[in-house]
């Protein structure tokens, strides 16, 4: 994260990189905001042993989401993204984790609880949630309107 320095007669910033907290809720797409097309929000937890879990409720897609017109089905996919800031080269980037799930307008999900191995140690721990819509025929009218990306939990 850069940091404004607190002194006031210096004007530079600095990096630190022990807040990732800072990060949750960005977005990716200003055009669809995951607040504006998901009317859900996951639940996080760590367990004794940084096992993550990700809880997601029941979901409909009339109910729980905004799709655009046209759009018949939603693919939800949770990255646990894991940031060694200490590897010698440059940070070392990996996705520790991957959950897909879809939503249609015949079928709505169960709830889930998703869990992780382990997280892995010493490392920033990020959770990007993509929502993206999807098209029975495809609408090229509303491209820029159809993915929702943001960090949804961080460590």
């Amino acid at each position: 994260m850069a940091v404004r320095n607190t002194n006031p007669m210096k004007t530079d910033t600095t990096v630190r990189w022990d807040l990732p907290k800072m990060m949750v809720g960005f977005e990716f797409n200003k055009n669809a905001e995951w607040q504006s097309i998901c009317h859900f929000f996951p639940e996080f937890g760590l367990d004794i042993a940084q096992r993550l879990s990700i809880s997601i409720p029941e979901l409909s897609l009339k109910r729980d989401f905004r799709p655009v017109a046209k759009s018949d089905r939603i693919n939800l996919t949770f990255y646990v993204i894991a940031v060694d800031m200490n590897s010698l080269s440059s940070p070392s980037v990996q996705v520790f984790a991957e959950f897909t799930m879809e939503v249609s307008s015949h079928i709505s999900s169960p709830v889930t609880i998703w869990t992780t191995e382990p997280l892995p140690p010493d490392q920033i721990i990020f959770v990007i949630g993509i929502c993206k819509m999807n098209f029975t025929k495809p609408d090229k009218d509303n491209k820029s309107h159809t993915a929702a990306s943001c960090y949804l939990w961080s460590k």
